[in-house]
């Protein structure tokens, strides 16, 4: 790596934070040591890179990112950021921190893929921002006729915080396509699919669109490369047991939707973690207290429940 790269990323990390040179100085890091390292002239050494770091503050595994990739093309750099950060205790800050660069990157810069980091890092807290956002997420998954990990990753973590069920009936086309039959592709691509279907199909269901609820369940049951990935299975099956529960269509309905919960708790009970086995019930409960017709739900609901 050439020493004008480290210089080079050295100041972006710096301005991303809004940070003259002077304002990085400090014990044994004078204002002339960084003039020039990032004009090129001299080089570090470790210890006053790390102190240098610490006045941002920033940590070395960012600016070995930097250093690596000056641009994040794909989603494991970004992955294997978050999951550093996850090991520390003030992980969750530092994540949102680079949230926060990521959208004045792009504020400063028009880049749109800093915008879509910045969605998959964190929400916005500003409504303005969100709406902006939202739009700009749209417009790039529709625009990808073919979704790869990436894709799918950013539908997710947009799912849960900007898009409506409208942006889900027009980015389903895209979220239900088969994935080429590539084994090593499947393997990474369609368990990501299945999530996002997964998130598509709870926010239907939350806002009562169960026709919108039928087709993406429809697409979850026809996914390949599920076979084996029982704990994916698991989840479809307690989501389409929850859409009869919800949907409540008939007494009949409601309770065909509340024995399947039955059996799926008793298997997770079973063969899983007392862990899924709450959160299956929880589920149940959750729809049961949401069902259409509640005289209804309420009468048979109770019975099963306690039967």
């Amino acid at each position: 790596m050439s020493r004008y790269r480290y210089g080079a990323t050295f100041a972006a990390l710096r301005h991303s934070f809004g940070l003259t040179q002077g304002d990085i100085t400090g014990p044994g890091v004078s204002l002339m040591s960084i003039q020039r390292f990032e004009m090129h002239e001299d080089a570090l050494t470790a210890t006053k890179m790390f102190q240098a770091l610490d006045e941002m503050p920033a940590t070395i595994h960012e600016y070995e990112q930097l250093n690596t990739k000056s641009e994040m093309p794909g989603l494991a750099p970004l992955a294997s950021y978050i999951a550093d950060q996850q090991l520390k205790p003030d992980g969750g800050e530092m994540v949102n921190l680079l949230a926060m660069r990521c959208r004045i990157a792009y504020a400063a810069t028009g880049n749109p893929q800093m915008r879509l980091i910045a969605v998959i890092l964190a929400d916005s807290k500003v409504d303005s921002q969100r709406r902006e956002e939202r739009l700009s997420v749209m417009s790039y998954l529709l625009a990808r006729k073919h979704w790869m990990h990436f894709e799918f990753v950013l539908a997710q973590r947009a799912l849960a915080s900007i898009l409506t069920v409208a942006d889900v009936r027009k980015l389903l086309p895209q979220m239900a396509q088969a994935q080429p039959k590539d084994r090593r592709l499947m393997r990474r691509t369609v368990p990501s699919q299945a999530e996002t279907l997964l998130q598509a199909l709870v926010l239907a269901m939350s806002h009562d669109s169960f026709d919108l609820a039928h087709e993406v369940l429809a697409a979850l049951e026809g996914l390949d490369g599920l076979g084996g990935a029982d704990t994916d299975q698991l989840k479809i099956q307690v989501r389409a047991a929850e859409l009869k529960i919800r949907e409540n269509r008939s007494s009949e309905e409601l309770a065909a939707g509340l024995e399947e919960m039955k059996e799926l708790i008793a298997l997770a009970d079973f063969v899983l973690t007392d862990t899924i086995s709450r959160e299956i019930r929880q589920i149940r409960d959750e729809a049961l207290d949401t069902a259409h017709n509640k005289p209804v739900a309420d009468a048979s609901g109770q019975a099963q429940v306690n039967g």
